[in-house]
């Protein structure tokens, strides 16, 4: 299976996304408002009380305004149209997915739809980085075939082994190695203040800074590599099971199991079994 991540692409204003609208049944005085609010915008650099000349932009939608992501999302709509491929878009990340058995074949036509992804940026003007665009074969064999030959307009592609797409880090096993070792460490940084602190704030405030600020990270995407094994749960129960040492003084080597049940604390690994349960519910 490939997936293929295409980042930021820089959309040129005209008469082309005023089209997708109108099109998306946009009318009227509406239409010219937007057409209005798109037009004759200006950016300055500002550096140490600096400014730079005021220049015209040539491109994109107004960053951190309210209308900017709907209107990209209206522009790249279509973008996938025509394709083989399983696409998934978000934002803009631009995925495409192609399960075979044949990799010759998958190859083929991955190259096909991205010849067809390129004709749409030049018929929308839309540039695409090539130094982001990343390819990953995703194989469980163990020795997995080998993935060259795919071109982004004439240009190579480059294959990785790990790619982090959305805050989670996929490698080409699925085994979520990569992603834990990384939740571990950015876990282990957040909890600082917590070790910093616990001979100076109470043991409510500890206990209420972890789930906010430190569990939050340990948690985020488990309903994807929740099912990474036990081994690999043991490694993140390490990080919870410092912060309760710290959080209520107890020696090293006390009862995990008791001091979660002191602190009214489920494992990591029940946790995010409860949250898998919970989406498939509401799903």
């Amino acid at each position: 299976m490939f997936i293929l991540i295409f980042q930021k692409p820089s959309i040129k204003y005209g008469m082309g996304l005023i089209y997708k609208l109108r099109k998306a049944g946009v009318r009227g005085k509406l239409l010219s408002w937007l057409y209005d609010y798109l037009s004759n915008r200006q950016q300055r650099v500002t550096i140490g009380g600096s400014y730079s000349e005021w220049a015209f932009l040539q491109a994109g939608v107004p960053q951190g305004s309210i209308l900017g992501p709907l209107l990209f999302l209206v522009f790249i709509n279509d973008i996938a149209e025509g394709i083989e491929s399983i696409p998934h878009l978000f934002a803009d990340d631009k995925n495409l997915l192609h399960p075979t058995k044949d990799i010759q074949a998958g190859i083929t036509i991955v190259n096909n739809d991205l010849i067809k992804v390129n004709n749409w940026c030049k018929q929308w003007c839309v540039i695409m980085n090539v130094t982001k665009i990343w390819a990953i074969l995703y194989s469980r064999k163990r020795t997995p075939s080998q993935i060259d030959g795919l071109l982004y307009n004439n240009t190579a592609i480059t294959i990785v082994s790990t790619v982090k797409h959305l805050g989670i880090i996929f490698d080409s096993k699925l085994c979520w190695k990569d992603h834990i070792d990384h939740v571990i460490e950015t876990a282990r940084n957040a909890a600082y203040p917590i070790h910093l602190l616990k001979y100076k704030i109470s043991t409510k405030r500890l206990l209420f800074f972890y789930k906010v600020y430190v569990r939050p990270i340990i948690e985020y995407g488990c309903v994807i590599w929740g099912n990474c094994g036990t081994n690999k749960f043991i490694a993140i129960e390490r990080i919870q099971y410092r912060i309760i040492i710290s959080v209520t003084g107890a020696m090293k080597g006390s009862s995990n199991h008791k001091l979660n049940v002191i602190l009214g604390l489920p494992s990591i690994e029940k946790r995010c079994q409860l949250l898998t349960v919970n989406l498939i519910r509401n799903m």
